[in-house]
């Protein structure tokens, strides 16, 4: 059975890094925990509030990950996950911070699962270079506590909005299938497969969009903090900046996937198709095998 559980006990605090973040480039100093600190903040912008947000990690040995926001302790868990568009929000008695799931990808990829709090300024996570590599470099110092016991699901399938997650039960560790397919000739159909032993090679791949769509979302609300330090945008013709490659778009939908299913709380021993799958998809296949978990 998975591990659920979330305490509001207080915490000890210690000192990860040296970690700025500065025009989109960062410079870190890994530095051993000192008690009664926390890490630098780690600042930037919102990519879809526009707004500055940062964030410090604090140590929380034998609690379960969680963030702080606005003196309340939010579980980075699917109990927590409340509604919004085009990224992962979690939120607590009226507190809530959105964007976690390029932190949970990193999270998940280094096998922390606990010990850990994130100190939040900010309606979102900043958005750093839109990957995940910024919150890779300030977490890989980090021991892990003892990974919670891992949970073979039985098979199950969410279908939102035209998109789809599969889950089949099998073998050891967690297996991904994504596949994507944009209406741009620099995109069209692709797909990603890997297992754990590969999901550090996806935590560079960034954020990305249409230019078509950008006007629109702006008009919702929405990636307001869209900068091409942050974000590839696939134009008429031109794309800005280049790509990490040219698959980088369905590495990106991978590493959503990836940071959404850490809200399950501890490891997967299954194969995760997904395809055209949003984080309302993410999610919905999250809860469904959170309640096989407790039936267990």
């Amino acid at each position: 059975m998975l591990l659920l559980h979330f305490s509001l006990v207080r915490l000890g605090v210690g000192v990860l890094a040296e970690f700025s973040w500065v025009g989109g480039r960062q410079s870190i100093g890994f530095e051993s925990w000192i008690g009664g600190s926390a890490s630098p903040w780690v600042s930037g912008v919102g990519v879809h509030s526009g707004a500055p947000c940062r964030a410090r990690v604090h140590r929380a040995p034998g609690e379960a990950v969680s963030f702080l926001v606005a003196g309340r302790r939010i579980p980075f868990d699917v109990s927590a996950v409340v509604p919004s568009r085009l990224c992962t929000t979690v939120g607590f008695a009226g507190a809530r911070v959105g964007m976690i799931e390029h932190l949970g990808a990193a999270l998940l990829a280094l096998n922390l699962w606990s010990g850990l709090m994130f100190e939040v300024e900010g309606p979102e996570l900043p958005v750093l270079d839109g990957s995940a590599r910024g919150w890779l470099e300030l977490l890989a110092g980090v021991s892990p506590e003892p990974a919670p016991p891992a949970f073979t699901p039985p098979a199950s399938r969410v279908e939102v909005r035209g998109g789809v997650v599969q889950v089949l039960p099998g073998g050891e560790g967690l297996r991904l299938d994504v596949s994507v397919d944009f209406a741009h000739p620099r995109i069209g159909a692709q797909a990603w497969r890997g297992d754990d032993s590969d999901f550090l090679g996806l935590l560079d791949a960034r954020t990305f969009g249409l230019a078509s769509d950008l006007t629109a979302l702006r008009a919702a609300g929405l990636g307001l903090g869209v900068r091409p330090e942050n974000a590839v945008v696939y134009g008429d013709g031109i794309v800005t900046p280049e790509p990490r490659g040219e698959d980088e778009p369905v590495r990106h939908k991978a590493l959503d996937l990836l940071g959404d299913l850490y809200l399950l709380g501890g490891p997967l021993n299954a194969l995760v198709f997904a395809s055209r799958a949003s984080h309302e998809a993410h999610v919905s296949a999250v809860r469904s095998l959170v309640r096989e978990a407790v039936a267990v």
